[in-house]
């Protein structure tokens, strides 16, 4: 694997060659994208203590002549956090396609890259200094077996009106095999710190901090769908504190954890703070064995927040109108957390639950013969306990919100 060094310092003098003694010059925004977009794939890139600049990438459509994704095999390891520092540097001047979604690292929407890890690195997404209605990310990549470990992300959030945003999103390799499923590796983000965010328009697409999705695009009866095999997702801190605010910032459309359409998801030891819905948040499709354990909710409106049952027109291209057609769980394990919730200026019609399963309200389904098929069941096996709730305020208070019909 060839090893290189680069600097946020200009090198007036010196023709980096890459090495910790001589290292490439990335002094500019220009400079960066030029040097990160000519590297080939298995490359290990040592960014040198400093702030660097870049205009990230938008998801789809091809790349720019200045825009670069990272491929199969990157390393790309900071200093630390707060000592190497990335910034989203959008212009005014730039072209972009509005309401689209744009992060420092990714990868194009169709295509896979694998054994990618990011770690060390505070990632600054710079939302006030763009002015263009965006969703802006930092890591979002497609692909078996990618790392993000011991980064920062800071101010952060959503300008675009019609597109949610990801701060970092890990999704399975993308399958186009004519009738077939295929089930990737492994995907972990583990001991980061997403904080400081921005306040997001009121009628702003909403934000998930942490994602980790199966395949949910190009549905096709020829087409059947990538699950994600284990997704590590553990000792993370979100903070939605938006300074000069109050707690109530909890009632912004932010969760803090989405998963769709994975095998196994170990969701532990992180920390919540100050956001809507904490999570892990599903919708739409289906995982099979997820476990929920000794993370911390402060001041959120909701926990893990699973809307099971819906109906996913994905599923029911693939299924022919069948029960497969509706969002479910396998087994669910919710064990040793703590809920300190909020109940301060709720929208009206949300309480404060520190566990939803809702089921939509559906009991039967119909198939193309408009035969009435019993919904059998959304969650096979569901285990809570050694779980604690409290409150900040005087409220209505709901621990555990099950509604099946």
């Amino acid at each position: 694997m060839e090893t290189i060094y680069i600097t946020s310092e200009p090198q007036q003098y010196l023709r980096g060659d890459g090495t910790i003694w001589n290292p490439i010059d990335c002094s500019t925004r220009d400079k960066f994208d030029l040097f990160m977009s000519g590297l080939g794939t298995n490359t290990f890139v040592n960014l040198l203590p400093g702030t660097y600049y870049t205009r990230g990438r938008q998801q789809s459509g091809n790349a720019r002549a200045y825009e670069f994704q990272p491929k199969s095999g990157w390393k790309i390891h900071g200093a630390g956090i707060g000592q190497t520092k990335i910034i989203l540097d959008i212009k005014s001047s730039d072209t972009t396609n509005v309401d689209s979604n744009y992060a420092i690292f990714t990868t194009k929407s169709g295509e896979n890259h694998s054994d990618i890890e990011i770690k060390n690195i505070t990632f600054d997404l710079n939302l006030t200094g763009i002015s263009q209605n965006l969703a802006v990310g930092a890591i979002h990549l497609a692909g078996d077996r990618n790392r993000i470990n011991n980064c920062e992300v800071i101010n952060w959030g959503n300008k675009a009106t019609n597109v949610e945003s990801f701060i970092f999103r890990l999704d399975a390799f993308r399958h186009r095999f004519p009738l077939g499923e295929r089930t990737g590796d492994w995907q972990i983000i583990e001991k980061n710190i997403i904080h400081k965010p921005k306040q997001t328009s009121v009628s702003a697409g909403g934000c998930t901090c942490i994602a980790s999705f199966g395949e949910t695009s190009g549905a096709s009866p020829n087409h059947i769908s990538t699950k994600n095999g284990m997704v590590l997702i553990k000792e993370n801190l979100i903070d939605g504190t938006i300074i000069g605010k109050d707690e109530n910032y909890s009632v912004q459309d932010v969760k803090g954890i989405s998963i769709n359409s994975v095998i196994d998801a170990d969701i532990s030891r992180n920390v919540f703070s100050n956001i809507k819905i904490g999570g892990p948040y599903q919708r739409a499709f289906q995982n099979h064995n997820i476990s929920v354990e000794n993370n911390k909710y402060y001041n959120c409106m909701f926990g893990p927040y699973f809307l099971l049952g819906e109906y996913s027109p994905f599923y029911d291209l693939l299924d022919g109108g069948t029960q497969e057609a509706f969002s479910k769980i396998k087994e669910l394990y919710v064990l040793d957390n703590t809920f300190l919730l909020s109940t301060g200026n709720a929208p009206l019609g949300f309480y404060p639950t520190g566990i939803v399963m809702n089921s939509m309200g559906r009991s039967f389904i119909q198939d193309s013969g408009n035969n009435l098929i019993r919904f059998g069941f959304i969650c096979e096996r569901f285990i809570c306990r050694d779980n604690n709730f409290s409150w900040f305020k005087k409220g209505d208070r709901h621990f555990c919100q099950i509604i099946t019909n």
